[in-house]
This record gives C-alpha cells, sequence and structure tokens, in this order.
C-alpha cells in the first residue's frame, strides 16, 4: 500500500480556514466580553460617585495600575460588588 503523505489529504487544507476563523470568532467574543464588563463598570462608577464617563474610565484605569491590576479585573471586581472605589477628591 502507497503511503499516505501530507499533500495527499485534501481535507486538512480545507478545514485550516475554519480552524483560524473560529479562532478569530473566539478572541472576538472575547473582547465583547471585556468591553462590556468595562462599560457595566463605568457605568456602576458614575453612578455611585456623579461622575461623567470620561471620570468613571480614569478612575477604573487609575485603580488598575495603582494594584498592578488588569483593567478588566478591576471591572469585573466592580461589575462582582467586590470593589468599592472611594470618592476621588
Amino acid at each position: 500500500m502507497e503511503a499516505i503523505t501530507r499533500r495527499s489529504r485534501p481535507g486538512r487544507r480545507a478545514i485550516e480556514p475554519g480552524i483560524r476563523r473560529f479562532a478569530d470568532f473566539r478572541d472576538l467574543e472575547g473582547a465583547f466580553q471585556r468591553r462590556s464588563t468595562t462599560e457595566r463598570a463605568k457605568g456602576i462608577l458614575m453612578e455611585r460617585h456623579s461622575v461623567d464617563e470620561e471620570r468613571a474610565f480614569a478612575m477604573l484605569r487609575d485603580h488598575a495600575r495603582q494594584t498592578q491590576a488588569k483593567l478588566f479585573d478591576t471591572a469585573q471586581s466592580i461589575v462582582d460588588g467586590h470593589l468599592v472605589l472611594t470618592k476621588a477628591p
């Protein structure tokens, strides 16, 4: 019997673009989830501290930097109710 070589398997090449598209989809899905969480956290800060969107994002960003945490993790903590940022002076 003749050995099956890489070139004799046409199905593999047909599948690879689909795999890449699925990976791209998963990446986008994660990005949308992170964006949604960040927006929710900003909304919470806006309501809680009576600040505008720009100031809420600055609070979120500054806290993440001070604690050396990722912005998403800080936002998730706010959304989950674990983190209560104090009002800026």
